[in-house]
């Protein structure tokens, strides 16, 4: 599809997908495509997580820390594995035991538990700075550079969220056959809104497959 990732050229093909249903989204400064796109993005994170790298600084006996704010799950973390590898297990300063790591969600945001939580001697022995590799979602920015999702799966970006937002009308009890404009790639043209929420959706998860 022609155009860039930018936040505005995303949002002018997803119109012209949409065909003349996209009158029916009103909201100001765009803000409906926008969600969409932000949904697309999400989901295509799910499918095709980057994989980042990130740091927490420990505390003595604490073992809830904040996550990062694309974080999607833990992968692993190198705390302490140089050690291992380095002295005998009957060594007294053996790292017997490293945090196992879990997440959960608070107030709409990820945190991540160390348990056991590290104590004060396994900060001073093995650092203060905890690195891990986690996946992360995808974000749509305002500018082509801001936007994470590569320019070979712009086009799957952008099916699904032509799903998001069929499936908006669908929500909003759109009766009528919806016509699709151009970009839609081998999406039937013409039919209700549910159904070709649900034709989109087939069409996206078969591209990330390929992808």
């Amino acid at each position: 599809m022609p155009g860039t990732l930018s936040q505005a050229d995303l949002v002018s093909d997803l119109k012209g997908m949409l065909g003349t249903s996209h009158t029916r989204f009103t909201s100001e400064n765009g803000s409906d495509f926008k969600r969409h796109l932000n949904t697309a993005a999400l989901s295509l994170g799910r499918y095709q997580a980057r994989q980042l790298k990130g740091n927490l600084t420990l505390q003595a006996d604490v073992s809830d820390y904040d996550a990062p704010a694309d974080f999607l799950r833990f992968i692993r973390s190198p705390w302490g594995e140089a050690e291992r590898k380095a002295r005998n297990c009957w060594d007294s300063n053996f790292p017997k035991v490293l945090p196992r790591v879990t997440t959960y969600e608070e107030a709409g945001a990820f945190k991540l538990q160390l348990m056991p939580a590290p104590s004060a001697a396994q900060i001073v022995d093995l650092g203060e700075t905890y690195p891990f590799f986690y996946a992360a979602g995808h974000t749509v920015g305002t500018t082509a550079a801001e936007t994470s999702v590569r320019p070979e799966h712009r086009d799957v970006l952008l099916i699904r969220a032509l799903a998001a937002a069929l499936q908006d009308l669908a929500a909003d009890g759109v009766s009528k056959p919806v016509q699709l404009g151009p970009g839609s790639g081998a999406m039937p043209k013409n039919g209700t809104a549910g159904a070709l929420a649900e034709k989109a959706m087939e069409l996206f998860i078969a591209q990330v497959e390929v992808h």
